[in-house]
């Protein structure tokens, strides 16, 4: 039941009425990181500000890429609309790996005095590496503060605070309102933190829960070949660890996996692992610490960047000529390639393009994590220092990844939703006595098929069948000598309709 994700690259996030929304859809493998080639029937469906449906179309995909256009005409009225890419087989999965894209119709109409000001309300989360502060070991807590339209915020200093108001540590975030810092801790001790933004604001909250037991697990992704592993646990819980083994998992939903064994030992607190990036998997890796039971106790993920499956393509020079400008592109690629481009092109200062997603975001981050990625285009813009440490900060801020242990365990899947390929067509013949030899003949001169069918008990069934938009289907009945005569039929064709919902119409933010 290997997954499909999908990104569609849209023209434009703005329209006028009488303009033309036109885009192009990828779709992905994650397990192997290409083209997902068996997929077909894609849905795209445009959605109101409420959520409710106004069109749809069904798109032919081939070798893992398709492409279409919708009109704008009079009944979308101006406002804010949402178009979603998605298969049949993607309703199987708890995870929605489909693509969303808010798009605006701007209209002739009188603009409403909105109050644009609103009261700043900010979030600030506190994210323990591996999901757990344990008590005596040096612990890394991940953080970021959002505001109330979900964005981040960047603070300018950050102070650890003991119930005796006693400074343990300072730190400061990111642009995007991330970052860390180190904590050892006591369960007997309260400590908050107090944070001050550029706009003089303070905001001071408690920092959670210490846990008496437990291990912390820690991962740094270093600039040469490595990832070391820190796992660390205290004088409380080591005695209930000796004997027993853990073990690290290094996995990604279906893919490859890397199990290594973890002893404890007495009297020591602190185990290391490295972990050589050849051989870990290209991108993303989810590293989960699984107790002697197998039960998953802390979990973290890392970007492998030394093997990445992001091949470079550089653009080598433009030359302008008369009405039109030619683009070379170079790439270190050895291997032959079989490019695919989409390219949407507006004048430099048009704000006509606001896209929530990247093609590579979308593809290589988003299937894993749970929460939103602010600014998707900064991630894979450099592969300097600073650009993979922040990277390696988004990661450790969004705490487990969408692959759920419990529902793997507790609601194994289940095909509820099959993997369509074109159409079905079922039918029956009435008013008819069966006779040996007797076949039925479907056939379409517009899309070139003709294809015989068996008849039982009246019935027929043909499947895999790829029909254009308005086209005509004949049917012929054929007797043993090849006689073609002309029959009663009952015929549907499935699927027969579009029914999509557009989940979580909360979460997406809504920018006029």
């Amino acid at each position: 039941m290997e997954r499909e994700t999908i990104f569609t690259h849209f023209n434009k996030s703005r329209f006028f009425e009488g303009e033309e929304i036109w885009f192009k859809t990828y779709i992905y493998n994650n397990n192997y990181q290409i083209p997902f080639e068996s997929t077909t029937n894609i849905y795209v469906s445009i959605f109101n500000e409420s959520g409710n449906i106004i069109t749809s179309k069904l798109l032919y995909a081939s070798k893992g890429y398709a492409n279409g256009n919708f009109l704008i005409e009079e009944k979308f009225t101006p406002g804010i609309y949402f178009v979603k890419t998605s298969t049949n087989w993607m309703k199987n999965f708890k995870e929605d790996l489909s693509h969303v894209q808010m798009i605006e119709i701007i209209g002739d109409r009188q603009e409403d005095n909105v109050n644009l000001v609103s009261e700043s309300k900010y979030d600030l989360q506190f994210l323990p590496e591996g999901g757990h502060i344990v008590e005596d070991v040096n612990n890394t807590i991940g953080f970021k503060l959002l505001n109330n339209k979900g964005n981040g915020v960047a603070i300018k200093e950050g102070t650890v605070f003991d119930e005796n108001k006693n400074i343990i540590t300072t730190f400061k975030s990111n642009q995007f309102g991330l970052g860390k810092f180190s904590l050892n801790a006591k369960a007997s001790t309260n400590y908050s933190v107090s944070i001050s933004l550029a706009t003089s604001e303070i905001i001071t909250r408690p920092i959670g829960i210490i846990e008496k037991k437990g291990v912390s697990f820690k991962a740094a992704v270093t600039n040469n070949d490595n990832v070391i592993i820190a796992l660390e646990t205290n004088n409380f819980t080591i005695r209930d660890l000796i004997g027993k083994s853990y073990y690290l998992l290094v996995h990604r939903g279906g893919g490859q996996i890397i199990k290594l064994k973890i002893d404890f030992v007495e009297n020591q607190l602190k185990y290391f692992l490295r972990l050589k990036k050849p051989e870990l998997l290209p991108g993303i890796n989810i590293l989960t610490l699984v107790n002697e039971n197998y039960k998953p106790v802390a979990e973290r993920l890392v970007f492998n960047n030394l093997k990445t499956p992001i091949k470079e393509i550089m653009v080598e020079g433009i030359e302008t000529q008369k009405d039109s400008s030619t683009v070379k592109l170079r790439t270190n690629i050895n291997t032959e390639i079989n490019p695919s481009f989409s390219v949407s092109v507006l004048p430099a200062s048009n704000e006509s393009y606001n896209s929530q997603s990247t093609i590579m975001t979308s593809f290589l981050l988003t299937p894993y994590i749970n929460g939103n990625i602010e600014n998707p285009y900064y991630y894979f813009s450099n592969n300097d220092h600073k650009t993979l440490y922040d990277l390696d900060l988004l990661l450790l801020n969004q705490g487990w990844s969408r692959y759920n242990w419990d529902d793997i365990f507790k609601a194994p899947l289940s095909v509820n939703y099959v993997f369509e390929t074109g159409f079905v067509i079922k039918g029956s013949l009435n008013s008819y006595k069966q006779k040996a030899g007797d076949l039925i003949v479907l056939s379409s001169s517009e899309n070139q098929i003709h294809e015989s069918g068996i008849i039982e008990n009246s019935t027929f069934t043909f499947e895999n069948l790829f029909f254009a938009d308005d086209t005509s289907i004949n049917f012929s009945l054929k007797n043993k000598n090849g006689k073609l005569t002309k029959p009663f039929v009952y015929a549907n064709i499935f699927p027969k309709s579009i029914n999509d919902n557009l989940q979580n119409l909360s979460a997406y933010k809504k920018v006029y």
